[in-house]
Formats: structure tokens, C-alpha cells, sequence
């Protein structure tokens, strides 16, 4: 048994569910998880996720301080690996001596992806993580196009692959919802969109698809999420129906259940978890084409007409469940081969 802290500043969506498929994957070790969720967090009691075990400590909000909790931690608690999730995370965690003698690092999105900052800032974001490849023991890349940016950062160091989410996903049988045929022109068209209001998920992108949807078709529009970076007015000027957060079951059941084609707009991405709930429970994706969808074989485009083409074959040739079956196929053909066992060898090797 070895005992692990994983270390994040961003234990919200994505990287609450990897650590959470990590803590269940790998059960025997002794786990500390230090953590701090963003404020847009939409989980209130992430304890009651976890088993009784795990003990977790909120990170302090400064960076200095965060560094001297994390040093005084790993003093104490004297661990065999140190799990950095995100990419500030994985700063701090390996500035702290001797780092490379205990550091994973898992970006879970590098910061250097962020097409929302300047081109100059993101050059020297790339350069510090190669800088810091020399303290890292080892990467963990939960999804391929972190192995491809790995490879251009380090192309020396050692990766491993552990898609533990999409195994999660991909390794039950495959659920249908409610779903009928969609072949009449005048049945309504549902579309949904799932994620932070935010410039990465792009939705006015998704409000272009919207509008350009509505000019042929009667559409019902759903944005499953939240946030502060974007004008609800738009939405509603749209008649967008937004949800807030939710529980991902509740999502997935309900846009299965209306007929709805989730809709991935983003413009960068590294882990998209919601496609392949999407694909899992039957719902039929259609995907902007950046590498984090091309990688798994998947994109229909690169501009608001596009998608909203795709859209429409979509809702008028076919079974919806039978589509995303053919999409999860796709994807899972796609798929570089596991190293989650390399993964857990690792953690087992202390």
C-alpha cells in the first residue's frame, strides 16, 4: 500500500471525477486529497463521494501559502507520490525539493491551450512546463491529446495513458433512452449544449447554431450548465432554456429521454468527459472540429453552418441511439491503447 495526496486547485468537474475514479480504481492505497474548487463549483459536499478513508484538506487561497501548506504536508505526512491535478498545481507541487522523486503530473488542460489569453503569455506558459518537466518523475494523461502535447513538451519523458474516465464509460454496456426515430421534417428539433457559460465552451458559437437552426426548423434549445461570463440575455433573446448545475444522471436521462443531440462547441478542450456520457447513454453528439474531438475521430466542422448542417442530418435520417452507437464505435476505434495498469503499478511500485 502507498500512500498518495493528490494535490488540485481546480477539484471541480472534470478533475473531481478523475480523482474520484482514481480513488475507486486503486481502493487499497492511503489517500490525502488537498484541494480547492473554483467558485463556480457546482458540487457542495464532495466528501460524501468518497470513501471514509480518504481524508481531505481545503488548500489555502494565496500562492505562497499554498506552497508552504503543500511543503509542510508532504513533511509530515512523508508520501510516496504526490498526484499534481492542474496546471497551477503542478507548478507549485514541483518547486517543492526533491520533487522529482514523488511528482505525477496530470494538466488535466494545459494552461498554454487557453485561446483566451495572448499568444506571447501562452508561449511562456509552454516554456515554464518544459522547464518543469525536469522535476517530474512522471505524466499521467488521462485523455490522447494530452499525450500529444506531452510528447511536444518532453519528448523524453515518460507518459502514461490512463483514461480512467473513458473506461469508466466505455466499459458498460451501452444504455438507450426514450428515444424515437426523428425522421418528420416538422417534429420539433432538440438541441443541447453542456458546460461552464464560459469562453471556452464558445456559447455564442452555440447561439449561432441556434439561430441558424431556427430559420428551417422548430428548435428547442437547452444550455446544461452555469456561470458568470456570459449574457443570460442572449440565451433568453434566444429562448435557450438555461438549467444551472446539475447532477451529470440528470442531465443525461433528460436529454436522452426528449430526443435532444448534445452539441460541443468548444474552442480548446483537453478531457471532454460529457461526449462520452453523451455516447454511453445513447445521445447522439455533434462536435466542433479541434484536435480534442479529432483525436477520437470525431468533428463536423469548424464553423457555425457546419454543425448546424450535421444537425439537421442528424434529426432527419435516423434512429438517434443507433447513431451514437456508430459515434461510440468510432471513438473507441480511435482510442490509443490503455496504460492504466502501468498506472497502478506505479502507485503499488512505494
Amino acid at each position: 500500500m502507498s500512500k498518495v495526496i493528490h494535490v488540485t486547485d481546480a477539484f471541480n468537474g472534470g478533475v473531481f471525477e478523475v480523482i474520484l475514479e482514481l480513488v475507486r480504481k486503486f481502493p487499497e492505497h492511503d489517500y490525502l486529497i488537498l484541494y480547492r474548487s473554483h467558485s463556480w463549483d457546482p458540487i457542495s459536499d464532495r466528501n460524501k463521494f468518497f470513501m471514509q478513508q480518504v481524508r481531505m484538506i481545503e488548500w489555502e487561497k494565496s500562492y505562497l501559502k499554498k506552497y508552504f501548506q503543500l511543503r509542510a504536508i508532504i513533511k509530515s505526512e512523508k508520501p510516496d507520490l504526490v498526484h499534481l491535478h492542474s496546471t497551477l498545481a503542478g507548478i507549485i507541487g514541483r518547486l517543492i525539493p526533491q520533487s522529482k522523486n514523488f511528482s505525477l503530473y496530470s494538466p488535466h488542460a494545459f494552461a498554454f491551450q487557453k485561446l483566451d489569453i495572448p499568444f506571447l503569455l501562452r508561449a511562456i506558459l509552454f516554456k515554464i512546463e518544459q522547464i518543469l518537466q525536469y522535476r517530474t518523475m512522471f505524466n499521467v494523461a488521462f485523455w490522447p491529446i494530452e499525450v500529444t502535447l506531452f510528447k511536444k513538451l518532453a519528448p523524453k519523458a515518460v507518459t502514461v495513458y490512463a483514461p480512467v474516465m473513458i473506461e469508466k464509460f466505455f466499459g458498460k454496456p451501452h444504455k438507450s433512452g426514450n428515444i424515437s426515430n426523428q425522421k418528420d421534417p416538422n417534429v420539433s428539433l432538440k438541441v443541447a449544449s453542456i458546460g461552464r457559460l464560459a469562453p471556452q465552451k464558445d456559447p455564442e458559437f452555440f447561439l449561432k447554431i441556434v439561430a441558424n437552426l431556427k430559420v428551417k426548423l422548430t428548435v428547442e434549445a437547452f444550455w446544461y450548465g452555469d456561470g458568470s461570463h456570459f449574457s443570460l440575455k442572449k440565451l433568453n433573446d434566444m429562448q435557450i432554456t438555461k438549467s444551472g448545475w446539475l447532477e451529470s444522471k440528470t442531465i443525461f436521462n433528460q436529454i436522452s429521454q426528449m430526443g435532444c443531440v448534445a452539441v460541443f462547441t468548444s474552442k480548446w478542450e483537453s478531457g471532454p468527459i460529457t461526449l462520452f456520457e453523451a455516447l454511453s447513454t445513447g445521445v447522439p453528439v455533434v462536435c466542433r472540429s479541434i484536435d480534442a474531438f479529432a483525436c477520437y475521430g470525431l468533428g463536423d466542422g469548424s464553423t457555425p453552418e457546419d454543425l448546424s448542417k450535421r444537425i439537421i442530418e442528424i434529426h432527419s435520417n435516423g434512429d438517434l441511439s443507433l447513431i451514437a452507437r456508430d459515434q461510440q464505435r468510432t471513438v473507441e476505434n480511435n482510442l490509443p491503447k490503455s496504460e492504466t495498469e502501468k498506472l497502478g503499478s506505479i502507485y503499488n511500485f512505494f
